[in-house]
This record gives structure tokens, C-alpha cells and sequence, in this order.
């Protein structure tokens, strides 16, 4: 019996992943792609379990030898393993680290939180010591995927930078998920209801390091009508070197205690102004995305692979370092030929192109990493 070309270890997420699952079904062989989720879903995420041929990840056995052995199976039945994002139980990271032969037949499709790897969190008696192996392992299982699958260009440059890892002999894909679903249809919706005072609204994302250097950079238009929208960051709060002083918008900042839905982020973002980001987070390039695709100014620092990309592209994106020299009439003036962000995202997004680049994908892993047995 022939064997199922892929099986994807997939992050079970409601917007695109669904759209992922939904396209292997009606475009390509659905006998070729099976999946399983990497963890137990929850509503709404529940939703990825209506499509045949997802399992859930606890139609594995409970006991964890007997899952193991359930999982080597699964996977030898396969031709190549798909990891939708890598975000490893300790089981599963063990798991893989005694299979090398796995990691070689497995394909990364690396998310952001692949690329700026998260120290893992563990609690308990000799934490320390076993947060060290736990990370090292795993940035070794990381670096041993017979090839990688980006979503675009920028995300090879992120990990090049990140994991100190060249990426040399091995293969690396483009292939982008369908934009997230109905997103850009609300968008369209509320994309003209554009902010009518006379005040100016920035929105600053969640940056890696706390915020304080770019709301410093922003001090120098203290004397404006601004108002800065974003998201509550404990570290933040325990800035002791935010004060009127060094922040004068402390009186005009609306933190949300925690991210906003994506819906609701759409209708937010309407009657903003400019975008400040690191889009390091999957949750921020959503935004920025949203940000360029509604017209508004967005800003990145020039190191941020992102900005060389949409710099490259044609697209009006803005530097995060040229601030200091801006006048506050160039930093708030709206940002030039809006349209062409609008046309790239709807193209390079969409399902037919989606279809196309994964159909690409499909047939290079199958010739680079199954061929290569």
C-alpha cells in the first residue's frame, strides 16, 4: 500500500491554519495530506477538528511509551513530516531527539515564535538546569530539519540572524498561507472610516525590549496634539525611568490590558494614524499588514528584515531610526501610494497564490527531502 505523501504536525489556530486544512482538501490529492494537532484544542481553534482529515492529538494513547510508539508509526507511514511551527512538548522534544531519522524526513514552517525562539518556561525542583537542556535540545532538533518552509522572505534573514545559522545545504521554501479568513473583507469594510479630528493616533506594538526608547524618540513632539494607543507591558510598569519628564504622553496613552481580537483590531485600526513596530510576534505582522493594507504610515526599525523587504517591493514603509529628523508635519503627513500595499497583499495573499506556492513547496520536499532517503 502506497504510502501518504505528508503528514502535517499542525498548530491547531483558527484563521490560518483552517484555510491551510481546507486547501489541501479541495485543491490538492487529499489522500496525500493527513494532519494532527501538536495539542489539544480548545474553542474556537476546535474548529481545524470538522475537516477529515485532521486528528486530534488525543487520539494518541494517553501513556506515554504507548504514545511514542503510535507516533513512529504514524510517522513511517508518511513520506515527509510536516511541523506547522515547532513548540515542543518535553515528551515530544525527547521523543525527536532519540529519532534522528525523523528530523531528517521533517520539514520546519517556521512561524515567528520559531524564528525569536522563546525561552521555555519550567517550574519545579532543578528548573534551571533542565530549562538549559530543554532549550539546547531543542535548538538543536531546530537546526537538523531536512528543509524549512517560510512564509516570506524576511522570516530566512530573521532566522539567519537569530539562530546564528546559515541554513548552508539546505533547502528553504517560500509558500505563504491564505491571508486569515475574512480579514480583508472587514478591512475593505472599514478601511474609509478614517480618523476625522485633528489629533494624531499612533499605535506602538509590542516590542522585544520595553518601550521606553521609542516613546522617548516620540517625546520630541510632546507639544502636539498626539494621542499613543497599545498594549499594557508589565515591563513597562516597572520602568522607573517613565515620567512626565521622559514620557510627556503619559496622560495621552490608552494601553488595553490585553491584545485585541483580530476583528476587533481592524475597526481600531481605522482610526489610527501611524503604526511603530517589531514584527516579531505573529499577532504584529498582522497588524502591520493591516496597517499598510488600510493605508496607514507604518514604521520599522532599518535592521527589521521586513522593512529591507517592502522597501524592495516599492511599498511606503518608513524608519524608525529617521524619526529624530522628522518634523512632526513629515512624521504625521499620510503615507505615499497607499494603493500599491492594498494590490501587493490581496496578490501575494491570496488563495490562488497561496495554491500555487504550496503546490511548488509540495513537489520540492518531495524531491528534495523524500528523494533523499
Amino acid at each position: 500500500m502506497e504510502n501518504t505523501k505528508f503528514l502535517h504536525i499542525i498548530t491547531p489556530e483558527r484563521y490560518s491554519i483552517s484555510k491551510f486544512v481546507r486547501m489541501t482538501l479541495w485543491d490538492f490529492e487529499r489522500k496525500d495530506h493527513k494532519m494532527i494537532c501538536n495539542r489539544p484544542v480548545s474553542a474556537p481553534s476546535d474548529e481545524v477538528l470538522l475537516y477529515s482529515n485532521v486528528e486530534p492529538w488525543g487520539s494518541l494513547p494517553k501513556k506515554r511509551l504507548q504514545k511514542s510508539r503510535e507516533l513512529k508509526k504514524l510517522i513511517d507511514g508518511v513520506d515527509i513530516v510536516v511541523f506547522h511551527s515547532f513548540v515542543p512538548t518535553w515528551s515530544f522534544l525527547v521523543f525527536l531527539w532519540t529519532h534522528p531519522s525523523i528530523l531528517k524526513k521533517s520539514v520546519l514552517d517556521m512561524w515567528e515564535r520559531d524564528v525569536v525562539v522563546q525561552k521555555v518556561w519550567i517550574r519545579g525542583k532543578h528548573r534551571k538546569l533542565l530549562r538549559k537542556i530543554f532549550n539546547r535540545m531543542a535548538a538543536d532538533c531546530r537546526k537538523k530539519f531536512g528543509a524549512y518552509i517560510v512564509q516570506s522572505e524576511p522570516y530566512i534573514e530573521w532566522a539567519k540572524e537569530r539562530w546564528k545559522y546559515d541554513f548552508e545545504g539546505k533547502k528553504v521554501c517560500v509558500a505563504p498561507y491564505e491571508f486569515y479568513d475574512g480579514m480583508l473583507e472587514l478591512a475593505d469594510e472599514w478601511k474609509e472610516r478614517k480618523n476625522n479630528t485633528s489629533t494624531t493616533r499612533i499605535w506602538v506594538s509590542d516590542f522585544i525590549s520595553p518601550k521606553a526608547e521609542i516613546y522617548r524618540t516620540l517625546g520630541r513632539y510632546a507639544a502636539e496634539d498626539v494621542h499613543i494607543y497599545t498594549v499594557a507591558d508589565q515591563r513597562e510598569t516597572d520602568d522607573a525611568n517613565l515620567d512626565q519628564t521622559t514620557y510627556p504622553f503619559i496622560d495621552r496613552t490608552y494601553q488595553f490590558e490585553k491584545q485585541l481580537s483580530e476583528q476587533r483590531m481592524i475597526k481600531l485600526i481605522s482610526a489610527l494614524d501611524i503604526g511603530i513596530f517589531d514584527q516579531y510576534k505573529r499577532m504584529n505582522t498582522f497588524q502591520m499588514l493591516m496597517f499598510l493594507y488600510m493605508g496607514k504610515k507604518v514604521f520599522l526599525h532599518k535592521t527589521n528584515p521586513w522593512y529591507r523587504y517592502l522597501k524592495d517591493l516599492g511599498l511606503a514603509v518608513y524608519a524608525i531610526e529617521d524619526i529624530e529628523e522628522m518634523s512632526f508635519e513629515e512624521f504625521s503627513a499620510p503615507a505615499s501610494d497607499v494603493n500599491a500595499a492594498d494590490a501587493w497583499i490581496k496578490k501575494y495573499y491570496s488563495h490562488e497564490n497561496a495554491v500555487e506556492a504550496w503546490k511548488q513547496t509540495f513537489a520540492t520536499l518531495s524531491e528534495v527531502v523524500a528523494g533523499g532517503k
